[in-house]
């Protein structure tokens, strides 16, 4: 009975060092996340200008994926521009996830002819 149980002990323990040494070994070779944090980025820029579209470009030229989008017009419900006789300013939240940079994305934006403003910050770092 006591070399079964020695047989067990040494095979349990046999088995849980193969374990212990491969499992970082393998780890390693895994593919990792490109998601690893969301970030947000807010773009402000006069509406009907067709200029999401080109939001969108940049974001996906530059390595990231949209999480989430959401429009609204800017200013307390204002319907106008920032000035007399200018269409309304739209705020576009694009939640965005990748390998790039988010500063480097909201430089990318805010070189865009028309935007007025950009903002850019993690909202979950680590992904979700």
């Amino acid at each position: 009975m006591r070399s079964t149980w020695s047989l067990i002990a040494a095979l349990s323990t046999g088995v849980y060092s193969v374990v212990a040494l491969a499992c970082p070994a393998l780890t390693r070779h895994l593919p990792r996340s490109a998601t690893t944090a969301i970030s947000a980025v807010l773009v402000r820029y006069p509406d009907g200008q067709r200029i999401l579209r080109d939001v969108l470009e940049q974001v996906t030229i530059r390595g990231f994926a949209v999480h989430e989008l959401s429009t609204a017009k800017a200013g307390n419900g204002q319907m106008r521009g920032d000035r007399p006789g200018e269409p309304p300013t739209v705020e576009v939240t694009v939640q965005v996830h990748g390998k790039g940079q988010v500063n480097e994305l909201a430089a990318g934006l805010s070189d865009i002819p028309g935007v007025r403003a950009v903002a850019a910050e993690d909202v979950h770092a680590g992904g979700e």
